[in-house]
């Protein structure tokens, strides 16, 4: 058997050289009988969840540990124990006897200088007897005289409690620098307490190396960009833009609204008649699946793509999904969530369902999956979203969730292979284009919004694309429903009279309508609907501009 001395050099050895910075994983029953321990051993309560824990250090606070911990106390073991019996013997020899614990206290920076003989006729009271054969005299002379700590306090006549002692002998091993660290002594004094629930837990540690599982052939430099502007400013196609020949298999589309749910999004228990009878599996949503798609193949880039991503409530739609919008620099989410379904679904063979009884372990890309293997977001994992910057958005995003995105402002600007025929498309076969009617509304946005300190109403303007032409044209009937409809009903809506050529109260959206209409496709616009048509002007003149450009 090793002495202390010996042991201890062969922990600081392992500690020095051999650190291992994977995760820890640990299975639900040790967990409840750690938990049941330490509330004995220490009165505090422990709350786990998937690669942490926390412990309640005084009433509503508490300090936050990773299960490394006991990967660190696994490594301790054998020590511990040691040092626990020695300890156990200095309760029952020293601590009970006020002049050996002046004895202790008051020759305890002289001992190194000692030699064993004088040390025994300095504690010769001691029974050494009880040490039996777990440790020996050598092991106990070797502890008071090299612990670099101070036993207690010579003064008061005072002895600093084992579990304090104990702590303090590790943590010159350990390296542990956290705020939470001198936790650790307390809990291995905690572990030392219950050998059976100690080796149980060396048994039971699994290891997740999650850096190697990160670095090996994953993609990695993902995207999380939620791309904002006004109505028909082009967010979706610039997704489309930037996803141009990614296959459909590696896209997945969703849109949120008032009415969708976590449970829409991530996936939910629904009833499926099979041939062996009614089950419950879980359907998984859109967000498991391009999950389990990216996991499975890892060196494919995937995306999740989210139009209007504030028209419904992302945060209780993302739900504890939220903690995975972190990303370390590698891709990889930096916090991890559990979720018992998204994980069963991951390890079963269906694309859409979970299985009834899936493999408790599988090979998912890089990563051996098991029940225990908590949940990120891959690196090959991208998400885009679209967001409107009107006042007609349903939901506000927090600062919260949008300081996890990249957000880019999608210019109100005539871009793409159809801009051009975009602008100059002639409105309700009149002479007026897309361009000239759409610059002079935005212009009066603009005014009236630093006019009246309404900074809102510059999300009121029009996008490039908010009505499409066709064939370089834009119907009567469509320029009319979708564009005279959210002039009156939105943009201008509490100002109509600035905007609109209002004879009187009763005018109304349909009198509007059917005015500009005047008859049906084939009758000219009537654009005195309209207050200032000076942008039928600007187009006249630039029509002339051009006729005496070709006369010359």
């Amino acid at each position: 058997m090793l002495k202390l001395k010996e042991l201890t050099l062969q922990v600081k050895e392992r500690m020095e050289h051999n650190i291992d910075f994977s995760e820890v994983l640990l299975s639900n029953s040790i967990k409840n009988e750690l938990t049941e321990l330490i509330y004995k051993e220490s009165n505090k309560n422990v709350f786990f969840i998937e690669r942490t824990f926390y412990i309640e250090t005084s009433p509503k606070h508490y300090a936050i540990v990773p299960n490394q911990y006991f990967s660190l106390a696994k490594e301790c073991y054998s020590l511990v124990i040691r040092l626990r019996y020695l300890f156990d013997f200095i309760d029952k020899e020293i601590r009970p006897n006020s002049e050996l614990r002046r004895t202790l206290n008051a020759f305890q920076d002289d001992f190194s200088n000692q030699n064993v003989t004088n040390l025994e006729k300095i504690f010769s009271e001691l029974n050494f007897s009880l040490l039996d054969n777990r440790v020996n005299k050598e092991d106990f002379f070797y502890l008071i005289s090299n612990f670099n700590k101070k036993f207690g306090n010579l003064k008061e006549n005072t002895l600093r409690a084992s579990e304090d002692l104990l702590g303090a002998y590790v943590l010159n091993i350990v390296p542990l620098t956290t705020a939470a660290s001198g936790f650790f002594g307390s809990l291995v004094y905690y572990l030392s307490a219950n050998v059976d629930i100690y080796k149980k837990l060396c048994n039971d540690i699994s290891i997740v190396n999650l850096r190697n599982s990160i670095s090996d052939n994953y993609i990695s430099n993902p995207f999380q960009i939620i791309y904002y502007g006004v109505p028909g400013s082009g967010k979706s196609h610039k997704i489309d833009e930037e996803t141009k020949g990614i296959s459909d298999e590696q896209k997945m589309r969703v849109v949120f609204h008032p009415e969708y749910t976590n449970a829409d999004f991530v996936g939910q228990i629904l009833p499926v008649q099979t041939n062996e009878g009614l089950e419950y599996p879980f359907k998984a949503g859109p967000f498991s699946r391009i999950l389990k798609r990216a996991l499975e193949n890892p060196d494919k880039p995937y995306y999740l793509i989210i139009e209007e991503i504030n028209r419904g409530n992302a945060a209780a739609i993302f739900g504890d999904l939220f903690q995975l919008l972190d990303r370390y620099s590698n891709g990889w989410s930096a916090y991890s969530i559990e979720n018992l379904d998204i994980n069963a679904f991951i390890r079963s063979e269906d694309e859409r369902y979970s299985e009834k009884n899936p493999p408790k372990t599988k090979k998912v890309g890089n990563i051996e999956f098991t029940e225990n293997t908590s949940l990120r977001l891959p690196p090959n994992l991208s998400l885009y979203a679209t967001m409107n910057t009107s006042d007609q958005n349903v939901f506000t995003l927090d600062n919260a969730f949008q300081r996890r995105w990249d957000m880019k402002l999608v210019e109100n600007k005539f871009e793409g292979d159809d801009a051009e025929s975009q602008r100059n498309a002639e409105i309700g076969g009149s002479e007026v284009t897309w361009e000239q009617f759409q610059t002079h509304i935005n212009k009066k946005i603009s005014e009236m919004s630093s006019s009246m300190g309404m900074s809102s109403m510059e999300d009121k303007r029009l996008g490039c694309w908010f009505v499409k032409a066709e064939d370089n044209k834009i119907s009567k009937d469509k320029f009319a429903e979708k564009v005279l409809k959210y002039l009156w009903d939105d943009a201008f809506k509490f100002s109509r009279e600035e905007i609109f050529d209002i004879k009187d109260k009763t005018s109304s959206l349909e009198s509007i309508v059917s005015d500009f209409k005047n008859g049906d496709e084939t009758a000219p616009c009537n654009w005195n609907i309209f207050k200032d048509t000076s942008f039928i002007q600007q187009q006249n003149n630039s029509q002339s501009e051009s006729d005496i450009g070709e006369t010359e």
